[in-house]
């Protein structure tokens, strides 16, 4: 996207601006998100565009970080599952993906699956959000297709 090179010179990385008519209704129009990158250097950018001839972008949210893996921590057992978690990246849904990967595979006694790192809709946003999970001893580890992940253990303490 030619607005993403102009505000951010040398980050590279996928955007993806939704706009069937579920995802505009669903979103309030147009809502754009990129994850770009230079080197260990991350931006999240979402965005909303305008429709017509002319082209705006009004920034809705975003955030930026270094891709590293975070330290194992202690969850809240109302906002998470309780056990430990690590991820290596911001701006994830990181709640709902825990609470879908304890539903969907834990509590099932699957050892992989999928699941979304995004509370609401996500129609057109599944490279971002759309995790594969799976059970690797008392690990339960998620990541996408550009390689944000998070580690889970559900019975630490």
């Amino acid at each position: 996207m030619r607005w993403l090179a102009t505000h951010h010179p040398g980050f590279t990385g996928p955007s993806v601006c939704p706009s069937s008519r579920s995802a505009r209704e669903a979103n309030g129009g147009i809502r754009c998100v990129a994850e770009i990158h230079k080197g260990l250097r991350y931006i999240a950018d979402w965005e909303m565009a305008s429709a017509g001839s002319r082209i705006t972008f009004k920034r809705y949210a975003g955030g930026s970080w270094t891709r590293r893996w975070s330290k194992y921590s202690r969850t809240n057992p109302k906002l998470y599952s309780p056990g430990l978690v690590s991820v290596n990246a911001m701006g994830f849904d990181w709640r709902w993906l825990v609470l879908g990967v304890d539903y969907k595979c834990r509590q099932k006694h699957r050892t992989s699956w999928r699941a979304y790192a995004l509370d609401g809709q996500w129609e057109g946003y599944g490279l971002f959000f759309k995790f594969l999970c799976h059970t690797r001893g008392q690990v339960i580890a998620c990541h996408n297709r550009l390689g944000d992940a998070m580690r889970w253990r559900p019975n630490a303490r």
